[in-house]
């Protein structure tokens, strides 16, 4: 090859080297592969997986007081979640108007509570008392206490 030919042929894949370069900065980070990937850690302060529609499922929340982990409904309200403080931790699950029950932890130990429907008070009530003794309460939908076991 004579030496105008190598001048051409290196140009050529320069210039070509750099029409690649300029065409893959344009395309959106994660469209050149569609796999699946392995990570060993990530970290984030927020993560939301989606399903196939794009729809927020799951939620997770990290902040300086704990953790969340909430998961959604189609409708977007949440149905189920943990959390948990430098004090307590907890798991809520969610009925159609708004909490069905929870189990959360406190000074004595630990506490299950079941809710009815659109009510703030609990109807039904497992837990630790102060000297150590567990205890069920239940409750009418009137706030009036129908049985203690101790």
């Amino acid at each position: 090859m004579s030496n105008g030919k190598w001048l051409y042929a290196v140009l050529g894949g320069c210039v070509g080297a750099i029409l690649t370069l300029v065409m893959c900065s344009f395309t959106p980070l994660g469209t050149q592969a569609q796999s699946d990937g392995e990570f060993a850690k990530i970290t984030c302060t927020e993560l939301e997986v989606v399903s196939v529609d794009g729809t927020r499922v799951v939620q997770l929340l990290g902040d300086q007081d704990g953790g969340i982990i909430a998961v959604l409904g189609k409708d977007g309200k949440v149905k189920a979640g943990m959390s948990g403080t430098k004090d307590v931790g907890s798991v809520n699950v969610y009925g159609r108007d708004g909490i069905g029950s929870m189990m959360d932890g406190n000074k004595h130990g630990g506490r299950v509570s079941v809710f009815g429907k659109g009510s703030g008070d609990s109807l039904a009530l497992m837990s630790v008392t102060k000297s150590g003794i567990g205890e069920v309460s239940t409750w009418d939908k009137n706030g009036n206490r129908l049985a203690d076991l101790k």
